[in-house]
């Protein structure tokens, strides 16, 4: 590929660890939001 064209196979996961919290990023790197801290996300309340 010519310098400029390379692409990721990989879809951009905007939903990614940092810091033990999990993070919702822009396309360019920076964080959106916050969603809680590794392991309590995706808990149901009971």
């Amino acid at each position: 590929m010519s310098s400029g064209q390379y692409k990721p196979s990989r879809k951009f996961n905007p939903i990614q660890i940092k810091d033990g919290m999990i993070v919702r990023l822009r396309k360019d790197g920076t964080i959106k939001a916050v969603l809680g801290k590794y392991g309590e996300y995706g808990k149901k309340n009971k």
